[in-house]
């Protein structure tokens, strides 16, 4: 009776691979996991143009406090510079468009003193890239930032006007995403809704990317931040 529990034909070679091979097939993952702790991915992609950046290593802000880690850094989608962008290219060319219509008609603007021309060009100039520049430099400062701490909004409306506003992770009692659009369905952004408790004002990110990751992130750290307190 106890020679049924014996089994004679299978060797313990087979046995002492498979176990070599399970502890290869269990040590590879710590491996890889090893290397992407040692090269993460998110620092090949931190570049200052960047509109998503997750654990930032040369981002800081002001009145950041030591222990405080910024998990997020935030602003809209490099593609809803659009709007701007193709005007902004049009009018530059425009000038040019121009004079190739006027000389292939024939109309001469050598009664126009050249003086005159250059200044009413560089003057055109002045006024196109301005409002390029003014664009750009709205969309580079409108940021968000997300730590472990507090959730901060810097909102730009012109060089001269700055709005900061945050809170603290532990007040957001919801977060909400929203995609409006084929454009933003396709390319993954969308808008962010952040309800505090009270009277506090939301908090809103507007068209930046991967905005279900981001929602995510946020209620990870809300929901992590009791317990760590």
């Amino acid at each position: 009776m106890p020679d049924l529990f014996v089994s004679k034909e299978v060797p313990t070679q087979p046995k002492s691979e498979t176990t070599n091979e399970s502890l290869k097939l269990t040590n590879e993952p710590k491996v890889k996991a090893s290397s992407d702790e040692q090269h993460p991915p998110r620092e090949q992609k931190e570049n200052i143009f960047s509109s998503l950046i997750k654990f930032p290593k040369k981002i800081c802000f002001e009145n950041q406090e030591p222990n405080e880690q910024i998990h997020l850094f935030l602003r809209r989608h490099f593609i809803t510079n659009i709007g701007w962008i193709l005007p902004t290219i049009f009018f530059s060319l425009l000038p040019f468009v121009i004079w190739v219509f006027l000389s292939l008609s024939g109309i001469s603007t050598t009664d126009v003193p050249l003086s005159y021309l250059l200044i009413l060009t560089i003057f055109y100039y002045l006024i196109v890239f301005g409002y390029a520049f003014l664009n750009f430099i709205i969309w580079f400062y409108n940021v968000g930032i997300v730590t472990q701490l507090r959730v901060i909004d810097i909102d730009v409306h012109n060089i001269t006007s700055k709005n900061v506003a945050s809170t603290n992770i532990s007040d957001i009692v919801d977060v909400e995403y929203s995609q409006q659009g084929l454009l933003a369905s396709t390319i993954n952004y969308g808008d962010v809704n952040l309800q505090t408790e009270g009277l506090k004002p939301n908090f809103e990110f507007h068209r930046i990317p991967q905005p279900a990751l981001v929602a995510d992130i946020i209620n990870d750290l809300r929901r992590a931040k009791p317990s760590n307190g």
